[in-house]
């Protein structure tokens, strides 16, 4: 279904803090999540969010010996299940506090 490169075997990395760098593409993550039953049109969240998810989970399974980095179908439910909740779920802290700045400026608090 997607091709990835490792940068090196998630066994030999289990809990240590690298940067494991998979490679899903927008065209793989939007044919997972299609599989897990998300409606683009409706969902609340963008398919690159969706993406990003799939390489953050994809990274918290190489970490966890509970978790399957091979499974993409997992990877795309858990960004799936993450998303619905919070749509900025995986939008990085800095991006998150500009905003957040940005928003009670204009409010001259």
């Amino acid at each position: 279904m997607h091709t990835r490169r490792r940068l090196i075997s998630p066994r030999a990395i289990r809990g240590a803090i690298i940067d494991v760098t998979p490679q899903y593409t927008l065209e793989e993550a939007r044919a997972a999540g299609t599989s897990v039953g998300v409606d683009w049109a409706t969902c609340g969240f963008s398919d690159r969010a969706f993406q990003a998810g799939m390489c953050v989970e994809y990274e918290r399974a190489v970490r966890s010996p509970d978790l399957d980095p091979n499974d993409a179908l997992a990877a795309a439910t858990r960004a799936q299940a993450n998303l619905f909740e919070f749509p900025d779920y995986y939008t990085p802290e800095d991006m998150l506090e500009a905003a957040y700045d940005e928003y009670w400026s204009e409010r001259g608090i």
